[in-house]
């Protein structure tokens, strides 16, 4: 009996500390988990509003920068994390909103399409930041229309609805005339822009009421 009682005896301490193990590590988990949540970088591509991104970059080391071109590298030290910021739509006499996000970018476009359109942040932030940075690249336009196309059924509603907003491609007229004023000749020719339009328009449509 006195063998048999120290057996039980030790069974329940093994028990009793192993699920003491186990409430530790989840209490630690879930301390990360409110921490990350808690800071809206974590969850967000893309920092759009010139106050946070201050706040962003004072939380991080400047690695260099770019008098010319206005690019500026960071370091986040938390997470070891590369951060760009820049003006993706400067030109000579126009500087454009500026953006700051991590660097660099997935090289697919459909993979950035179903980063930033599928973002678990509660705002669109993400797919407005993708949007400001092709918004002077009408040459990838063609392509970007196409994924959303295919894949329109896998993004949310508003993300997309709100990139093609961003985007330019449906106000042609401010486009166009924006697109021949930047330093680099324009790839796509207005008629292009035109049926790239109708796309868009017709994209938005389906996604709006949903078939």
């Amino acid at each position: 009996m006195g063998i048999f009682f120290v057996c039980r005896t030790s069974n329940l301490i093994y028990s009793t500390a192993h699920f003491l193990v186990i409430v530790l590590i989840f209490g630690t988990y879930r301390c990360e988990l409110r921490y990350i949540l808690h800071n809206d970088y974590s969850i967000n591509m893309y920092v759009i509003q010139y106050h946070r991104q201050l706040e962003r970059i004072r939380e991080m080391v400047t690695l260099r920068k770019n008098e010319e071109t206005l690019e500026a590298f960071y370091h986040d030290p938390k997470t070891g994390q590369l951060w760009k910021s820049f003006f993706p739509n400067r030109t000579a006499t126009y500087s454009g909103p500026k953006l700051l996000r991590p660097e660099p970018l997935p090289d697919k476009i459909e993979s950035q399409l179903e980063l930033c359109l599928n973002s678990d942040s509660d705002s669109d932030k993400d797919a407005i930041g993708l949007a400001i940075e092709y918004a002077s690249k009408p040459e990838y336009w063609n392509e970007i229309i196409t994924i959303l196309e295919a894949n329109r059924k896998q993004y949310s509603r508003a993300s997309l609805l709100v990139f093609l907003n961003h985007l330019g491609v449906l106000t042609l007229k401010q486009t166009h005339q924006y697109v021949k004023n930047l330093a680099h000749s324009p790839s796509v020719s207005e008629e292009d822009l035109k049926k790239l339009r109708k796309r868009a328009q017709w994209l938005r449509f389906k996604k709006y009421f949903s078939f």
